[in-house]
């Protein structure tokens, strides 16, 4: 049986926990996990696996467990949460979930145009400024010697603005805009697995239909001085 539960397998706490808030800024019934047995009762299903800190086959393992079992439980809207800067073991992760969850095509864009982090005719910048020289070039697990996406991942097409991608593999995103993401977003279907960061995620689920709910800030009621918190409006 095929389930409408929209699930995302993210590399570490601190990414999960953004999707998990974008998901409930959207009005989605989310639950956070960092292992499943069972499917729970929720519109989003967010994974945290803690591979980013551990070996590449240990890594590996993980995401093709986590895929089959995700499989069986009849999920076929996979999400995978990759690093903006690109930390992490993001391709031998990815190819495990695409040969467990039987994804033949991915498209790999973990840009966040929307905090000035881009690709540019296959270079990654951060507010304008190369990847390998930016902080993230002394990432003490994850070092950055390398901007340039062909260096960094060889053997993955690099796919231009226009948003069209390979029949097979993985496709990474020239994205300098929301725009951009949004093209890509049109040229995908079911059978692409996305993986990327939170402008990617937030497209997605603006593009199923989904609106984001408005929020009221914290304040002090006016009338008696007391804190007021926050509540999502729809």
């Amino acid at each position: 049986m095929i389930t409408r539960v929209i699930t995302v397998i993210a590399d570490d706490f601190t990414g999960a926990a953004e999707i998990a808030g974008i998901g409930l800024r959207f009005g989605l019934r989310v639950n956070l996990a960092t292992d499943i047995t069972s499917l729970p009762d929720c519109e989003l299903l967010v994974i945290a696996t803690d591979t980013r800190s551990m070996s590449e086959a240990e890594a590996i393992r993980i995401n093709r467990k986590l895929s089959r079992t995700l499989k069986q439980f009849g999920c076929n809207k996979i999400f995978k949460k990759t690093d903006s800067a690109l930390r992490g073991h993001i391709l031998p992760e990815l190819k495990a979930v695409m040969e467990s969850s039987g994804h033949r095509r991915a498209l790999l864009l973990p840009e966040n145009p929307s905090r000035g982090r881009i690709v540019w005719e296959g270079v990654y910048y951060i507010n304008e400024t190369p990847l390998h020289h930016t902080p993230f070039a002394d990432d003490p697990e994850f070092p950055t010697h390398s901007s340039t996406i062909s260096e960094r991942f060889p053997g993955v097409h690099l796919a231009d603005h226009s948003g069209e991608m390979t029949e097979t593999g993985i496709c990474f995103a020239n994205a300098v805009v929301r725009e951009d993401i949004k093209q890509f977003i049109r040229h995908s279907d079911s059978g692409i697995l996305l993986a990327g960061a939170a402008d990617l995620f937030t497209t997605y689920l603006q593009s199923e239909g989904y609106a984001a709910k408005k929020i009221i800030p914290y304040s002090r009621d006016s009338r008696n001085g007391t804190p007021s918190s926050s509540a999502v409006v729809p």
